[in-house]
Formats: C-alpha cells, sequence, structure tokens
C-alpha cells in the first residue's frame, strides 16, 4: 500500500470460492481517492481473461 496526498493505492489478492469448493485467486489493484476522511473515487483493476480461466 501507498499513498501520496488523498489517494491511496492497494494490492491485494482476491479469493472466491467456486460451487465445486476450489478457490479462484485474483490479483486486484486498488486506487482510493479522499476527501476529508471518506472516500470519493473507488477504482479497481484486474485481468479479467486470468479470472474467466480459472473459472472454467
Amino acid at each position: 500500500m501507498i499513498s501520496k496526498g488523498p489517494m491511496v493505492v492497494t494490492e491485494r489478492v482476491d479469493i472466491f470460492e467456486k460451487e465445486d469448493g476450489s478457490e479462484v485467486e485474483l490479483p486486484v489493484l486498488g486506487i482510493f481517492e479522499f476527501e476529508g476522511d471518506k472516500i470519493a473515487k473507488w477504482r479497481e483493476y484486474f485481468d479479467l481473461n486470468q479470472f474467466m480461466n480459472q473459472m472454467a
């Protein structure tokens, strides 16, 4: 996690459980922009192809 002024950038791995019980791991980059103590903008970026390949 890094921050500069009102912007915070995070990197994480989200884990989803499929119906068969197996897990899908998806690296995600999140960008948050604050106004005061509230999130004003929330953007997330990930590789949709990577997610879809794991869901197949």
